[in-house]
């Protein structure tokens, strides 16, 4: 819980803590790490309180109700995101404990970005991303396609199971190289270097059998299908030796029963061992290309997604034409198109009205560009944001 309070001279939070008494306390305590807002400690009927001075600073909370988001800002608040991570690192402390909340968050007036770092609590990076995105799209301009584009890959990275500081930060160089030279101007240095960002191929991964040695095929899964013929065979054995096949009056064997029953207790037999009976296993190939997802993801909020369910994929405003409907003047019956070559996906300008647009760029009438996880694309004045899912 976060209280607000002015002393006259300055602007203050104040966070309850916990009763203990930890080292991170004297190292904040003594503004030893600037990155985060300076912090003094009090004790307060036997537990800690922590005040964080935020004069000359605005909760981004409260920022973004004045008004709507601007992509510089975000990129602003990601480097220095990364920046206090890393120097709470050199000093030992664990950047887990940074509060990633809007209302936690504090821009100065010359746009310098200052957070809440509590240690008695651990924040969770993937979770914490999430809803910081979450909270920036309720904020984001519509016409900004920048960020949006920018926040709505934040938010998906954030939904992977395994986020971590360093893929974070990674992420970040790779996907947005205006965030990356953003950071190679700050003081925070790496000596990661991202990788190279490859084309996505294709790829098959073939399964092989379990079982390669005929040996340990015959020793192993065989003994069932042996066992089951042995009983097949042994049924009838043990009903001869008993007299089951005799006839009552003569005594002597009755051939056709005795034939019979053989004939039928090993025929039994053979079919339960061949259904048990371990066959040679066939390769499994996985086709990558096969889970290819496609969908289109609108840039203002309250608009339906557009999912691409086959190919090709027309869109416009003639329903009976097309495979997803858009409305506007300048929407064509027939607007433009997706087609899909192995794991590339293409977007055709169909001679549109009002325009095709690639990462804000107009295509020419038929002209046709391969599509990215993350592009921008508009159709008149409708944007999405292009997601691709291998």
């Amino acid at each position: 819980m976060i209280e607000e309070f002015n002393d006259g001279l300055g602007k203050y939070i104040r966070i309850q803590g916990d009763d203990i008494d930890r080292i991170s306390d004297n190292i904040l305590e003594h503004n030893l790490v600037n990155s985060i807002l300076p912090m003094q400690l009090q004790w307060v009927n036997g537990h800690k309180e922590y005040i964080f001075e935020i004069t000359g600073y605005t909760a981004l909370e409260d920022l973004l109700v004045e008004k709507s988001l601007e992509y510089d800002l975000i990129v602003n608040i990601l480097k220095n995101m990364i920046a206090a991570s890393k120097e709470l690192g050199e000093y030992l402390l664990g950047a887990e404990h940074l509060v990633i909340e809007t209302d936690s968050i504090f821009i100065g007036e010359n746009n310098d970005v200052r957070f809440v770092y509590m240690p008695e609590e651990d924040y969770d990076l993937g979770t914490g991303l999430n809803k910081f995105a979450e909270q920036l799209l309720k904020s984001v301009d519509g016409n900004d396609s920048r960020a949006s584009a920018l926040i709505y890959r934040l938010h998906k990275f954030s939904l992977a199971s395994d986020v971590t500081w360093t893929k974070f930060r990674k992420f970040i160089e790779k996907e947005q190289p205006d965030i990356k030279k953003e950071i190679d101007n700050t003081t925070y240095n790496t000596s990661e270097q991202p990788k190279e960002n490859k084309k996505n191929k294709v790829e098959k991964k073939t399964v092989k059998p379990a079982i390669n040695n005929p040996i340990g095929r015959l020793t192993g899964s065989m003994i069932l299908p042996a066992c089951i013929m042995s009983i097949g065979i042994l049924i009838p054995v043990i009903l001869f030796r008993m007299g089951v096949f005799e006839e009552s009056l003569s005594g002597r064997t009755d051939v056709v029963m005795t034939v019979s029953a053989f004939a039928f207790f090993i025929i039994v037999a053979a079919y339960g061992a061949w259904r048990v009976c371990p066959r040679k296993n066939k390769e499994v190939i996985y086709d990558k290309e096969n889970s290819l997802n496609v969908c289109l993801v609108p840039s203002v909020r309250g608009q339906k997604i557009i999912p691409i369910t086959g190919f090709p994929w027309k869109i416009g405003k003639d329903a009976k034409k097309v495979d997803a409907v858009l409305s506007g003047n300048g929407i064509s019956d027939i607007h433009a198109h997706l087609r899909r070559e192995g794991d590339q996906v293409y977007l055709t300008d169909d001679e549109s009205l009002g325009g095709t647009y690639h990462n804000e760029r107009r295509l020419a009438p038929w002209e046709c560009v391969r599509l990215s996880d993350g592009d921008t694309v508009a159709f008149d004045d409708a944007a999405f944001v292009v997601e691709i899912i291998m």
